[in-house]
């Protein structure tokens, strides 16, 4: 019974996913229950704006909206994006961030002469939650998913999901957060769209940053594994 509530629930804690691991090796998927997930979750994907990191930035050809540290030294520019109608300068320090400051930071600037082409590879990413989001934002979604494999529902989730979506870019507008751990209270964020989102399969630190509908208010995360 202990297992089978980890894997409905779906916990992002290690154990629980070496348990998710162990539970993966011995599920046996329908071939009709997977098409039939698929078939569902394709009616919430949501597309997104992705980039990819072609080259390193030269951050001294943009001193001009470059920011230093209390120290006086330079605090990376990952780039300027095009967020509602607006420009919006990213800096981050993926070795000195540990919070939401001067280390990692999203504002706006007055700049829209940043060469983007020249340092990402913009692509289309289709997107879908993470599971625990799907049991908070769509619940008749996660009841069909527990219905169809009531012993390993996370995994056949994720199997469908890894047949849809395109590989999360370093940098995302739009679609939906890839959590890099599941900490979050998610009654904060129902209702806003996420605008921004950078995820560092290496140094396991990300930034995600939320807009409600007509502007009330912007909601930003750090996290970092």
């Amino acid at each position: 019974m202990f297992k089978w509530l980890q894997a409905m629930i779906g916990k992002s804690s290690k154990t629980s996913e070496s348990l998710m691991k162990e539970m993966a090796q011995k599920a046996k998927i329908a071939e009709k229950d997977l098409a039939l997930l698929k078939e569902e979750l394709n009616k919430i994907v949501i597309t997104a704006t992705g980039y990819n990191k072609v080259k390193d930035i030269d951050q001294n050809a943009f001193l001009k909206i470059q920011k230093k540290d209390s120290k006086g030294l330079m605090i990376p520019l990952r780039g300027v994006f095009p967020i509602n109608g607006e420009s919006k300068a990213f800096y981050f320090d993926d070795h000195k961030a540990t919070s939401i400051g001067p280390y990692c930071e999203l504002s706006m600037v007055d700049y829209d002469e940043f060469p983007i082409q020249e340092y990402y590879q913009t692509v289309t990413v289709k997107s879908l939650p993470i599971w625990e989001e799907v049991i908070h934002r769509y619940p008749e979604l996660h009841k069909l998913i527990v219905k169809l494999a009531p012993e390993f529902p996370w995994t056949l989730y994720k199997t469908a999901k890894s047949q849809i979506i395109t590989p999360t870019p370093l940098i995302q507008l739009g679609g939906y957060p890839q959590w890099i751990i599941n900490d979050i209270d998610f009654r904060k964020i129902k209702g806003k769209e996420l605008k921004f989102q950078y995820l560092n399969s290496r140094s396991r630190k990300g930034y995600f940053e939320f807009e409600s509908e007509g502007n009330l208010g912007d909601i930003c995360f750090f996290q970092r594994d």
